[in-house]
C-alpha cells in the first residue's frame, strides 16, 4: 500500500500542479505564511470574480503573492486587479484560453472514445488540459488533436490512473492491466 502510493504520489507531482483545489485555485507546497493565508485565500477568491471569463488559474505562493494567469483580458481588468490588492498579484495575461474552454473540453473527454486508455485528466493553470495515458502518446495525442483542436491538450504516459474531476476531486482508477 505504502509503495502504491508513492507512485501515485509521484505520477502526480509530475503531472498536477501541486494541490489542486476545486476550480483551477491551486496553492503551492508553501502556499504563503500561515498568519497570511485566509487573507491570501480572500485575495485570490476576489482575483477570480474580477478576471471573470478571462481567469485561467492561478497559485498562492511562498512570498504572500498571488500569481494570476489570465487568457488575454483587457487592461481595464488588469487595472481592476492592480487597483483592488496592489503588489498582491503576479498576472500572466497570455493564456491561450480561459478556464471554461479547457473545462468544456475536459468534460467531453469523460465520454470520449479514448476514456479507457486515459489515466489522467487535470486542468493546468497556464489554460491547457493534461492528459495521461496508458502508452502510444503519439496515436493519442493526434487523434485527441483532430478531436479538440490543436495545442489544447498535452499528452503524457501516465500508466497508473487518477483524474482531477469537474470539481476538482480526485478519484482513484486503478492501475493500468
Amino acid at each position: 500500500m505504502a509503495k502504491r502510493l508513492r507512485t501515485v504520489l509521484l505520477a502526480l507531482a509530475l503531472v498536477v500542479p501541486v494541490g489542486v483545489i476545486g476550480y483551477g485555485l491551486t496553492t503551492s507546497a508553501a502556499g504563503g505564511t500561515a498568519a497570511n493565508r485566509p487573507t491570501l485565500d480572500d485575495v485570490a477568491n476576489q482575483a477570480k470574480r474580477i478576471a471573470g471569463a478571462y481567469y485561467t488559474g492561478l497559485t498562492v505562493g511562498p512570498t504572500n503573492t498571488v500569481t494570476v494567469y489570465l487568457a488575454h483580458a483587457p487592461q481595464a481588468v488588469l487595472d481592476r486587479l492592480n487597483t483592488a490588492h496592489p503588489g498582491a498579484y503576479v498576472i500572466h495575461n497570455n493564456a491561450p484560453r480561459p478556464w471554461s474552454a479547457v473545462m468544456k473540453v475536459m468534460r467531453a473527454l469523460w465520454v470520449d472514445p479514448l476514456k479507457g486508455k486515459i489515466t489522467l485528466i487535470a486542468p493546468t493553470q497556464d489554460g491547457y488540459l493534461r492528459v495521461g495515458v496508458k502508452s502510444d502518446v503519439a496515436t493519442a495525442h493526434a487523434k485527441l488533436d483532430a478531436r479538440y483542436g490543436s495545442g489544447i491538450i498535452r499528452v503524457s504516459e501516465l500508466k497508473v490512473g487518477y483524474a482531477i474531476g469537474v470539481a476538482g476531486r480526485t478519484g482513484r482508477r486503478g492501475p493500468s492491466r
